[in-house]
């Protein structure tokens, strides 16, 4: 009895004295309980609830556009695989109240039916990672046998999961942590300097740079995205992040922007090959915009001239019709409940309202959902400053197309049509 309590008694120690520390592949992850979880029917996530299945934990931020496109995929997957295989998704920065407003001021974002643990802290220090998206696999004894940092888009992969066949998660995530890519001996010397390298080689590693002098500046992402980094702010009557506000004269878009339906194997190369780290490093006391340094390096390095122009762009425009307005508020008490979205039950409101809420509420939503869903800019040209009354059906908002929009306008007395527009523009040219 002694021999086993002592025994225990070392045990519980090696656990508590491990809680938090770094998991590595054959680890098993500890018995937790969180209680910080959105979009589940309990109040809590107890990960001994899904052993026997496999557990994908999905690492996702709210400034990923992969991880919250990837939703879709992991709904697809989830709904396959639902008897054998759970998904979390994992978030470290957000509380459930935050995580809740990001989704409802997002409708066009698809989330998908599966708890998410918030405010993380625990899970992040089991398993640290550098960049998102992030998944890490547990057979169903809870045991870590893979990290990826990205997801085959094909069921047949998770159909050899469930043999224990781990082949088809070919991008295991490495790290390789460098101080420098300077040979060491002259890294203290360099007062001042910037580079461009290639941030995600084909091994799947992720290099990360430390112990940086002075002020760092960095930016990864494609070609287009690091000049819209350097010129966001710079232009003040282009918004260089908003559909239509970036056209690229180039012999080779793909360069570019990731060209669509690339296979898996299709995709990691063009990531590879096509996705770059900007880095600038400057004295404390160096008082220069290092967005300034940005794009004087860019032109060196890529070469692309840089102008505004005034173009013709395709546009979602808003105008009355020659139907009487018929949203005028009856008044009364203040309603917007266009926003509410499923939270932590299946349960969605039949209709959604705006009542005696500013006609820009209905305005501003409908921009949302063109410039974000439909990659559309949108106009406005009605001049109606009135409150108004307006409601829609929840399950026809959630899924709105545009000529769903047009046929809730028409009858209030506006008209929503596809035209082009000029507006000023940032040009890359070659």
């Amino acid at each position: 009895m002694k021999i086993k309590l002592a025994l225990l008694t070392i045990l519980n120690l090696f656990v508590l004295l491990g809680k938090g520390q770094e998991l590595k592949i054959g680890d098993h992850l500890p018995t937790t309980i969180f209680k910080e979880v959105w979009n589940h029917s309990s109040d809590q996530v107890d990960l001994r609830d899904y052993r026997g299945k496999y557990v994908i934990l999905d690492f996702w931020g709210t400034r990923c556009a992969p991880c919250l496109e990837g939703f879709i995929f992991v709904q697809e997957i989830q709904d396959a695989f639902q008897d054998d295989i759970q998904f979390l998704a994992v978030n470290k920065g957000l509380d459930v109240d935050s995580v809740d407003r990001f989704f409802k001021q997002r409708k066009h974002i698809t989330t998908a039916k599966i708890p998410y643990i918030t405010n993380d802290t625990l899970l992040n220090r089991y398993f640290p990672h550098q960049g998102m998206p992030f998944y890490v696999i547990l057979d169903k004894e809870g045991k870590v046998v893979k990290t990826v940092d990205r997801l085959n888009k094909d069921k047949g992969t998770f159909e050899k999961l469930l043999r224990n066949d781990l082949s088809g998660f070919e991008r295991e995530v490495k790290k390789n942590y460098i101080p420098t890519l300077f040979e060491s001996k002259w890294d203290s010397l360099p007062i001042f300097s910037s580079y461009i390298f290639n941030n995600t080689i084909s091994s799947g590693a992720r290099i990360v740079i430390k112990n940086m002098h002075g002020k760092e500046f960095s930016e990864t992402g494609t070609i287009s995205f690091l000049y819209q980094r350097a010129y966001e702010n710079y232009y003040p009557t282009v918004d260089v992040f908003l559909p239509g506000r970036l056209i690229l004269e180039v012999s080779a878009q793909s360069k570019y922007f990731k060209p669509e339906n690339l296979t898996n194997i299709n995709d990691a190369k063009w990531v590879d090959k096509n996705i770059y780290t900007y880095v600038s490093r400057m004295p404390h006391s160096d008082i220069r915009d290092p967005k300034q340094l940005m794009r004087e390096d860019l032109e060196r390095y890529f070469g692309l001239k840089v102008s505004v122009e005034k173009r013709l762009v395709p546009h979602l425009v808003l105008r009355r019709n020659e139907r009487q307005f018929q949203l005028k508020t009856r008044g009364g008490k203040s309603e917007n409940s266009f926003m509410m979205t499923e939270t932590r039950s299946a349960t969605l409101s039949e209709w959604r309202k705006l009542v005696n809420q500013p006609f820009a509420s209905l305005s501003d939503y409908f921009k949302t959902i063109s410039e974000y869903k439909f990659k559309t800019p949108f106009l406005d040209l009605t001049g109606i400053k009135d409150y108004i009354d307006f409601k829609i059906k929840g399950n026809v908002l959630d899924n709105i197309s545009i000529a769903d929009m047009q046929s809730v306008l028409e009858p209030a007395g506006l008209a929503l049509t596809e035209e082009m527009v000029e507006i000023d523009v940032l040009i890359l040219k070659e």
